[in-house]
């Protein structure tokens, strides 16, 4: 059961991002910092990529005894089994509560949003929540306006606005449609005794 759900989680993971060819198409330029963002994203999800890849082939090899069931692969082996993200991965992921299998279907839509980027161009509608380092992509957007008007980043912060819509045509002239924002807030109920 552990070895084919290994396989076939391989086989729908793609090759790492190509670096050369998305630092030539994104390359660093001050007046647009989302190029940096990318080629950081896409950096830390290839490691992760191959993290991924290797231990699930690693298990299947150590299931078919090709290598040794070691400690470390016993414990991912195991992780596999009962669903839930092996240790070894998330010393490497994004921060994640999910169960092993939601996590790689949200890591598949991850790799797919920046996959359209590379390939399309900067989005129109960023899914924050689907960056690695999200407030990497914050501060970008604060030094794509600051060093558009020439004013210092520190004076810089953001304003927000909600949308009724669930899909933009373009980009803002200034800042960043997003989608993907949780916020929890805790409500305190205060009672007044007379």
């Amino acid at each position: 059961i552990v070895s084919a759900w290994c396989k076939q989680t391989k086989s729908k993971l793609k090759d790492e991002f190509d670096m050369e060819y998305a630092s030539l198409h994104y390359p660093v330029l001050l007046e647009q910092s989302m190029n940096t963002v990318l080629l950081q994203e896409l950096n830390r999800f290839n490691g992760l990529n191959v993290v991924i890849k290797s231990g699930l082939q690693d298990v299947v090899n150590a299931i078919a005894g090709i290598t040794i069931m070691s400690d470390e692969l016993q414990e991912m082996f195991n992780s596999f089994y009962f669903g839930i993200i092996p240790a070894v991965w998330l010393q490497t992921s994004y921060p994640s509560l999910k169960s092993l299998a939601t996590y790689i279907l949200d890591y598949l839509e991850r790799l797919k949003f920046f996959e359209s980027w590379v390939q399309e161009g900067i989005p129109d509608l960023f899914w924050i929540s689907g960056f690695y380092f999200n407030q990497a992509f914050l501060t970008g957007t604060l030094q794509n306006y600051a060093r558009k008007y020439q004013i210092p980043i520190d004076s810089v912060g953001f304003d927000f606005s909600m949308l009724k819509v669930s899909s933009v045509d373009k980009k803002p002239t200034d800042g960043a449609y997003i989608q993907g924002l949780f916020l929890h807030l805790t409500l305190t109920i205060l009672r007044h005794n007379k």
